[in-house]
């Protein structure tokens, strides 16, 4: 603690920094009712709004520069084999970008 003092003074000064915050997604809740197929407890779905997840986590700067958004093939130039390591560098982000694509263009060429 001596060497690495917390940044923060008091109690009040931590939660004032927290209450400074930037808003979060929030999360939505409804029950669900099926007259048909009575249950024990009350069905509760738990949602957030995705769009406004995705917001959240482009703007926060923690996240902002090291999110990879398009998919790549890495090569090891030493032996010239193929080099897999995060998710984009995979063969299903490729093949699934290109099928997007295609499908997305397709809408247009029809």
């Amino acid at each position: 603690m001596k060497q690495n003092p917390p940044s923060f003074k008091s109690a009040e000064d931590i939660r004032s920094r927290i209450e400074e915050l930037p808003d979060v997604p929030r999360w939505s809740h409804q029950d669900i009712i099926i007259e048909s197929y009575p249950t024990k407890a009350p069905m509760t779905l738990f949602w957030r709004d995705g769009l406004e997840v995705i917001r959240n986590i482009f703007s926060n700067p923690v996240f902002a520069n090291c999110m990879e958004t398009t998919p790549y093939i890495l090569i090891e130039e030493a032996t010239g084999q193929r080099v897999y390591g995060e998710f984009m560098s995979a063969d299903f982000a490729g093949n699934y970008q290109v099928r997007v694509t295609f499908h997305y263009l397709g809408c247009f060429l029809t």
